[in-house]
Parts: structure tokens; sequence; C-alpha cells
């Protein structure tokens, strides 16, 4: 349905385009499910299994040497206070995509940083794909604390 919103001093017509009755809602994002992959290294494997041993979300940066927004990411937000306490209780996995090519194509991962914010149940609840600052990335961590 379209309604009119009138003509501008510039010559043009503007138009608000609202949702019809016939609009389907959002379909709820599907359920993604953090894995292991069969050749997955052992430090991997080792993190998994600690995080199911001691019931804690794992978070799992893939990152790259070369990258300048991952070390930003691990200088301004991993290694700030508040965001290094908060991790304390999670189990935290460091994937440098050149060395594991493999995980990093299991995951998905096409450029990095590409963090997985993953819970108890190994459902991944968030995905963060660039550089965040402390204050939202906790904000993040804490949602997956909380499940």
């Amino acid at each position: 349905r379209r309604v009119r919103q009138g003509d501008t001093d510039m010559g043009y017509k503007v138009e608000l385009i609202a949702p019809s009755a016939t609009t389907r809602p959002a379909a709820k994002p599907e359920r993604v499910e953090a894995r292991v992959p069969d050749d997955a290294p052992k430090f991997f494997r080792d993190a998994f299994e600690a995080a199911r041993e001691k019931k804690r979300p794992i978070v799992i940066d893939f990152w790259a040497t070369w990258c300048a927004p991952c070390k930003q990411l691990k200088k301004e937000t991993l290694e700030n206070a508040g965001v290094s306490k908060a991790l304390a209780d999670v189990q935290f996995i460091y994937v440098d995509v050149d060395k594991y090519p493999g995980l990093a194509k299991a995951y998905q991962v096409r450029s990095v940083p590409d963090v997985f914010l993953v819970d108890r149940e190994r459902v991944v609840v968030d995905r963060l794909k660039n550089f965040e600052p402390p204050e939202p990335f906790l904000k993040r961590l804490r949602r997956v604390l909380e499940e």
C-alpha cells in the first residue's frame, strides 16, 4: 500500500511505502549448532569437551595475524578489563584461519574477524563479523552467559 506524503520543494514527490496486510512476518532464524568437525585439531576438540564438562558457553574467535581489525578487537575489546572478567566464564577459542583453514571452512568464515558466541547447548546465538568496542561486545557476551 502506498501512502502519498506530498510534493517537495525539489520537484519530486515523496511516498512512504507501508507494508500491506499480506506482508508475512520474518521467519524465525534457523537454529545453527556449533560443532566439532571430524578433522578438527586437538585444541579445538579439547575446548569443546572442557566447555561441555564445565557447562560453559563458548566464544570462537576466527582471526589472522595480518588482520588489522582482529588485532584491534583483541587489544581494545578482548583485553579490556570488563570483557576479560566476563570471558573468564566462557570457553574461549582462538582459531588462526591461516593455520586452520579447514575449521574456517567448516564454520563458513569468509572474512575475519568472525566471532561466534555459542550457548551451553552448543547453539550459535550471536555472530560478530567486525571490530566492536568493549561495551557493545560485553552486552553480547552477557546475553550468551545468561542463556
